[in-house]
């Protein structure tokens, strides 16, 4: 009986640092900020209070424009929120929007990706967080690639944030009517 109890024991070690590994992994493909990655929750009441909404939302394929000054904690309530998602076992990945914008450009290089295989990039996490929508060129071809993922990942019922320092009339303008409407629709501004 102890060799069986021990091989069952050695079995749960096992069990358990492949279920860190495989966490470590999707932290890793995440591409979470270090300094967002470490942090710990200590949050205002109102922060808190926010983090909890948006974790009862995990799952039900929103797009939620996270806005407001800069150091109130957005970019952290993200963070929090593909934590949760990569704890459940699933994917998610953050960018900021210029990077999202210079992985698509390398589409266009004779040996890059295709655009497809950058689409289904940021297409397939279970959700995905888009920073600094307010540093992006608002130029047609940006225009376009952003309503194009937020239209695939709205139709596959995935999760979506975008966070900008911007106001919400002129973050409106800038992110057009079709986003505003999905936002209206699956999620909140």
């Amino acid at each position: 009986l102890k060799h069986v109890a021990a091989q069952e024991a050695a079995y749960a070690r096992r069990q358990e640092v492949e279920a860190l590994e495989s966490l470590r992994r999707r932290f890793a493909r995440a591409c979470i900020p270090s300094r967002h990655s470490t942090r710990q929750i200590d949050g205002a009441p109102e922060w808190m209070d926010a983090l909890g909404s948006l974790r009862a939302k995990l799952g039900s394929g929103f797009l939620i424009a996270l806005l407001g000054i800069r150091g109130a904690g957005k970019t952290q309530l993200a963070v929090e929120a593909i934590r949760g998602q990569l704890e459940a076992g699933r994917e998610g990945r953050y960018v900021k929007a210029m990077d999202l914008f210079i992985r698509f450009r390398e589409a266009y290089r004779k040996d890059g990706p295709s655009e497809n295989a950058v689409l289904e990039e940021f297409t397939n996490p279970d959700i995905l967080v888009i920073d600094a929508m307010e540093e992006r060129g608002e130029t047609p071809f940006e225009d376009r690639m952003i309503a194009h993922l937020i239209d695939l990942r709205y139709d596959a019922m995935l999760d979506t944030l975008l966070i900008s320092n911007q106001t919400r009339e002129a973050f409106g303008k800038a992110i057009g009517n079709s986003a505003i409407s999905r936002i209206n629709e699956t999620g909140s501004v």
